[in-house]
């Protein structure tokens, strides 16, 4: 997410959030989508999302704490370009607590090198992620029969 911008006071407003409530475990932040100047609207891309404001849910996006990605673990190599979602998914699987910062706090650039343009390998990962997180939930203690 190098190319993504943060707004000043994303730390700040982030960090009191999580100094705010000691159970939170992350804290994440909405995002405006906007088109790289001098760039076409890329052909994955639709026009209704730029210059809109949705959650994030991408390393740009959230402050955690430190105890939060040793628990976690590191982004996963095998996922080229799904490892944020993974990382996401494996902090549901493990029943973390997070909270929003409802407040535009990241500018997400879109334009035509964004990783998103390779839609067939992302959904690809996309459905191996899910499917690594229907199997951790099934291994749970308590999880019931396997079938």
């Amino acid at each position: 997410d190098q190319d993504d911008l943060w707004l000043p006071r994303k730390i700040e407003a982030q960090m009191q959030r999580l100094l705010d409530d000691p159970t939170l475990d992350f804290v994440l932040t909405e995002q405006e989508r906007f088109l790289e100047p001098g760039c076409d609207l890329p052909s994955w891309a639709r026009p209704h999302q730029v210059h809109t404001t949705v959650g994030g849910f991408e390393p740009s996006a959230v402050l955690m704490r430190r105890a939060t990605f040793e628990r976690v673990g590191p982004f996963d190599p095998r996922y080229v370009i799904a490892s944020d979602c993974d990382w996401f998914f494996r902090a549901n699987d493990l029943g973390l607590r997070s909270a929003f910062v409802y407040e535009t706090l990241l500018r997400r650039r879109i334009h035509a090198g964004n990783n998103s343009r390779f839609t067939e390998r992302i959904n690809a990962e996309l459905r191996r992620v899910a499917l690594d997180s229907i199997r951790r939930k099934r291994s749970m203690p308590g999880a019931g029969p396997q079938s």
